[in-house]
């Protein structure tokens, strides 16, 4: 755990954490990264829903960049997607 993580105690049914187990040993990842990763995911699904309510989970990525490029473009602006640097 990095100094700048922050600790949360939570309580959950047994039925979840049992889910979350099987998720975990899928996953390879401890218990606490595989809780992180689908909070985590279900973040990213609750704002794949645009301002407009428009569903983009189920987008592929080259439609995903198609359909922020031609938003980008209405606004006047430009996206640019570059690889990460190592």
């Amino acid at each position: 755990m990095q100094v700048k993580d922050k600790q949360l105690n939570l309580r959950i049914t047994s039925e979840l954490k049992a889910q979350i187990e099987i998720s975990k040993k899928k996953n390879n990842r401890s218990i606490n990264s595989e809780t992180i990763y689908l909070i985590e995911q279900g973040l990213l699904a609750d704002a794949a829903v645009d301002d407009t309510g428009m569903d983009l989970s189920s987008y592929k990525t080259e439609q995903l960049l198609l359909e922020l490029t031609k938003r980008f473009k209405s606004q006047h602006m430009t996206l640019s997607i570059k690889p990460d640097q190592e």
